[in-house]
């Protein structure tokens, strides 16, 4: 499984990548899904707002 950690916390991160907007994704290069991650929340911060009621921890 590939997982995103964020604030300590381990997510799948098919289930993050789900919600990316393509138009942001689309100029982001990154070798891992951690830095496309941490990169896309750079380019939307409010993308976290998401983790208090759509995304819940696997661990």
């Amino acid at each position: 499984m590939n997982t995103i950690i964020y604030n300590g916390k381990t997510y799948d991160a098919e289930t993050i990548e789900s919600y990316y907007d393509d138009m942001i994704s689309h100029d982001i290069i990154a070798e891992t899904t951690q830095e496309f991650f941490e990169e896309y929340i750079k380019l939307d911060p409010k993308f976290t707002d998401l983790f208090e009621y759509d995304f819940y921890p696997i661990d």
